[in-house]
């Protein structure tokens, strides 16, 4: 009983880690379609936004570390 316990916590765990990454690449994919946007000049923006998302993409990245 306890290896199935085992194997399921394991299946949790890289399920959860799949869909965090998806979240990531979902996140980061669409800071950059911002940040083409601005450049672009569909969309107007008072702020440097090419920092901003530098600045939030590493702050995506130490989140998983902040959790634990």
């Amino acid at each position: 009983m306890a290896k199935k316990k085992a194997a399921a916590s394991k299946a949790h765990k890289r399920h959860s880690m799949k869909r965090e990454r998806i979240a990531y690449g979902v996140f980061i994919s669409a800071l950059g379609c911002l940040w083409l946007a601005v450049e672009m000049g569909w969309i107007a923006s008072p702020l440097p936004v090419g920092p901003i998302i530098i600045i939030l993409l590493g702050f995506t990245l130490l989140l998983p570390w902040l959790n634990q």
